[in-house]
């Protein structure tokens, strides 16, 4: 009695509107672009962007290998496509990927790092120290990949850094609470190797290429009138996208043969 059902089309999903107030149901349409603007892949599906990345570069890959393309790529996403152990591995592989951080998970910026220094792995267990020069052991929680470290508020009163680290934690809260991704302390070094890659000069250069492509999602909906699909079932949606994508790269060839 608690499930809920979408009759009108199981295969879609609920998911926020493009004014971010609002919510629709539907799918979630991915086109890989290249430099030039044509499309080189699609799919309609209900996923989460940061599960799709490897798909479309194996998909652009595996082209690359059927036509004998042995330059390099570089891939450019937003930060939605953010899965650090995805990067990580892309990395080891020599694929040369660009994927924005979110501020709240591996920057530097990120609040707890201007209170916290790095985890460090001892023989009993890991240990955080505060910039205050209090240490603690953490809780290793391994179904959620993280590990918790508490700081009792009544060690922390003296510390000068006390009204600031605590400023947005209400008066009743007893103990602070911070916790890091075992994947952030197990791969430290190779996440600030990848993060100094992509904030690097060079590295916005690089990524600052990928704004431009957002002009190909506003052609197809605003200048052709794509906004929502005409079909239900994944299966058809995806057979609609097809026929869009071909406009779009038929419109796109036919400019090129033009300008010569």
């Amino acid at each position: 009695k608690d499930e809920r059902y979408n009759l009108t089309d199981p295969e879609s999903r609920v998911m926020l509107g493009s004014n971010h107030y609002s919510y629709i149901q539907g799918y979630n349409a991915k086109f890989t672009i290249s430099n030039n603007d044509i499309i080189l892949d699609y799919e309609a599906d209900t996923l989460h962007e940061k599960y799709s990345s490897q798909r479309m570069i194996d998909v652009v890959e595996e082209k690359k290998r059927s036509l004998g393309v042995i330059a390099g790529t570089k891939y450019l996403f937003d930060s939605g496509y953010e899965n650090m152990a995805s990067i990580l591995n892309y990395e080891n592989k020599g694929i040369d990927v660009y994927i924005d951080t979110r501020e709240r998970s591996f920057s530097d910026n990120v609040h707890k790092r201007n209170f916290f220094n790095r985890v460090e792995k001892k023989a009993d267990g890991y240990y955080l120290r505060c910039i205050g020069n209090r240490e603690v052991k953490g809780s290793k929680i391994e179904a959620r990949r993280k590990i918790i470290f508490n700081f009792r508020r009544k060690g922390c009163k003296e510390c000068i850094n006390y009204s600031e680290c605590y400023k947005n934690i209400k008066n009743s809260t007893e103990q602070k609470s911070v916790s890091f991704d075992l994947l952030e302390v197990e791969n430290k070094e190779s996440i600030d190797k990848y993060i100094k890659k992509l904030k690097s000069i060079e590295g916005q250069k690089i990524y600052h290429k990928r704004i431009g492509k957002e002009h190909v999602f506003a052609n197809i909906k605003n200048q052709k009138g794509y906004y929502q699909t005409a079909y239900r079932g994944l299966e058809k949606v995806n057979a609609e996208l097809s026929w869009i994508c071909l406009a779009h790269n038929l419109m796109k060839y036919v400019n090129i043969q033009l300008q010569g």
